[in-house]
């Protein structure tokens, strides 16, 4: 802030003063608007956005109206631990970073996004509220213990297998035809309102008990080495291949599943 000594032949009135003052600070913050930097302090993910040409102005810096350019991000294989910054890319649909170190996902309010790739990490908590536009989510291969899609409505494709998750719920999601959720720790799994899942496989957990009743769509169903003692999937006319082999099963009653083609028991 620069300091003006006035000199007139009259008395400044404190009213020009806090005119003047207001005036200065109001373009202070212009300034400060337009040159916004992004705060990334993974230095692994800053280098990746620049390698890829995202600080168009060559400042070594991200600028949040760089940020607001980009609609698809891959940072894959980079050595990266944290994602912190990556909220400001407003504009972004998809969002690859595949092969990290990455422990956090906080994606909240990222409602233009539509594809996430964040497979072999090391993911333990994943916040993605809000984000309405989300169609793909592949994080298989990480540590992740907890899962909320409550919101998610046009959710399509899920893959979280080999994860650490005891409980998946997942409510409401009519677009949904692809779940993927094998070798976990998987106790329970419930899923209601979502009629139009046509994959689901849950091999290599822990469950004992499941009706597959009300996906009257469902065509292919794994459900390989549980310790399954009870499964309802009558009634299913489009179910072609299920795999209960290496559970507990001794009788499962079949009728309806007229497209049934392949069974592995």
């Amino acid at each position: 802030m620069w300091l003006f000594i006035i000199k007139s032949g009259r008395k400044p009135m404190k009213k020009e003063y806090l005119a003047f003052y207001i005036m200065l600070v109001g373009v202070t913050v212009s300034f400060g608007a337009i040159a916004q930097t992004v705060k990334i302090p993974d230095p692994n993910f800053k280098k990746q956005l620049v390698i890829l040409g995202v600080d168009l102005n060559g400042d070594g810096e991200i600028q949040l109206s760089e940020a607001q350019k980009v609609t698809k991000l891959s940072v894959d294989q980079a050595g990266i631990s944290s994602l912190i910054g990556i909220k400001s890319f407003t504009n972004l649909k998809e969002l690859s970073f595949w092969n990290n170190q990455v422990k956090v996902l906080d994606l909240e309010g990222m409602r233009n996004l539509e594809e996430i790739f964040g497979y072999n990490n090391q993911l333990q908590t994943m916040n993605l509220k809000g984000m309405v536009n989300l169609r793909t989510l592949y994080v298989h291969q990480n540590k992740i213990n907890a899962l909320d899609l409550t919101g998610l409505l046009k959710l399509e494709e899920i893959k979280m297998h080999d994860n650490a998750l005891y409980k998946v719920d997942i409510p409401n999601l009519p677009k949904l035809v692809h779940i993927e959720f094998q070798k976990n720790n998987l106790l329970e799994f419930k899923v209601s309102g979502c009629a139009a899942v046509k994959l689901i496989r849950l091999s290599e957990n822990q469950l004992s008990k499941l009706d597959f009743t009300q996906f009257k769509d469902l065509e292919e169903l794994s459900l390989r080495d549980n310790p399954l003692v009870s499964l309802y999937v009558f009634g299913l006319r489009k179910l072609k291949l299920l795999d209960c082999s290496y559970t507990q099963l001794t009788n499962v009653n079949m009728s309806g599943t007229a497209s049934l083609s392949k069974i592995d028991w």
